[in-house]
């Protein structure tokens, strides 16, 4: 029987470190982060709502003897790199991870306040069902922090993911079923200097 899984393997963290380019790779061009360096930080997330979640059928099975949750503090996961930059003739800030086949998140900078996102079409959700394809939007939305004057050296915010507008169904039914879409997880993030 199973047990209950994380939300379609954090497809947050998952979009991010292996590109957002979740399909079409080949697609994809290396694109340069646009703008003035602002930070270069290590990015570390974690799920704080799990939106995006298939129940099997028959519903989950909870063990008798659940093991007990790791201490959050000891766990180690792992770093995504990022850099931030800003150009201030567009007004444009960016968020780029500096995989080639990643999307650069575009967006805005008030301050030390970013709101970035970048929308792709292709994810493969066969954890729902062998033919969805939605489309992704993702958002990261946060405030870098460090000393007056200097470059930042933390950034403190939240990721979202929207899984939505799956590819039809050459039968008419619902491509993405069990799934229901659009959902939504989001995850916190927190950011360190490396």
């Amino acid at each position: 029987m199973p047990t209950p899984p994380p939300p379609l393997a954090p497809l947050a963290i998952l979009a991010l470190g292996l590109g957002l380019g979740l399909a079409g790779c080949s697609q994809r061009k290396e694109e340069a982060c646009p703008g003035d360096l602002v930070a270069r930080l290590e990015l570390r997330g974690t799920l704080a709502e799990a939106g995006c979640v298939v129940d099997p059928p028959g519903g989950w099975v909870v063990p008798d003897a659940a093991p007990p949750d790791p201490d959050p503090d000891d766990a180690v996961r792992p770093a995504l790199e990022t850099t931030f930059s800003y150009d201030p003739g567009s007004g444009q800030a960016a968020f780029c991870n500096g995989n080639r086949l990643a999307a650069v998140l575009l967006g805005t900078r008030t301050g030390d306040h970013l709101r970035l996102e970048a929308t792709v079409s292709g994810a493969a959700l066969s954890a729902c069902a062998p033919g969805c394809l939605p489309r992704t939007t993702v958002v990261v939305e946060g405030d870098l922090a460090g000393p007056p004057g200097e470059t930042p050296t933390s950034f403190s915010g939240t990721l979202t993911e929207t899984l939505h507008d799956p590819e039809p169904s050459h039968d008419g039914s619902d491509p993405c079923a069990p799934c229901v879409l659009p959902c939504t997880s989001s995850y916190t993030f927190t950011g360190e200097a490396g």
